[in-house]
């Protein structure tokens, strides 16, 4: 297929964005379903495996085929916002929470015509979006 645009009509090119968007959907259903089914069985065997390490009552074990140990994540999750904002004005500890603009916000912002904060800048870039027909 050549790259000039020149060459074919708006509806070939439609047409074959659609079926390469529909090709890659299919693949990514049977990858996603084929990847559960996996991630279950090793859910399944982590499972096990915890039991076993619990059952000799020690965090690791080392095996021909690696080695299998415990780890501890911690995750911090915030329940009252507005007494977690009052502590970091009150403790001056803005690096408490991550660095992020929420679009969202802004775009609400911006649509009720004020002026966005200070240090927010806006970036537009306009892309093709194909839709299918009906």
């Amino acid at each position: 297929m050549s790259t000039d645009a020149t060459d074919y009509s708006v509806d070939t090119l439609t047409k074959a964005y659609v079926q390469l968007r529909d090709q890659r959907s299919a693949l990514k259903e049977q990858f996603e379903s084929s990847d559960g089914a996996l991630i279950s069985k090793m859910d399944k065997l982590e499972a096990m495996l915890m039991h076993k390490l619990n059952e000799f009552q020690v965090d690791s074990v080392k095996t021909p085929f690696g080695t299998v140990y415990t780890q501890v994540d911690t995750r911090y999750t915030c329940k009252d916002w507005t007494n977690f904002w009052g502590w970091m004005l009150t403790e001056e500890r803005l690096d408490a929470v991550e660095k992020r603009v929420s679009q969202r916000a802004m775009k609400d912002i911006e649509n009720s015509g004020a002026e966005l904060p200070p240090g927010v800048e806006v970036s537009r870039e306009k892309k093709v979006v194909v839709r299918r027909g009906s």
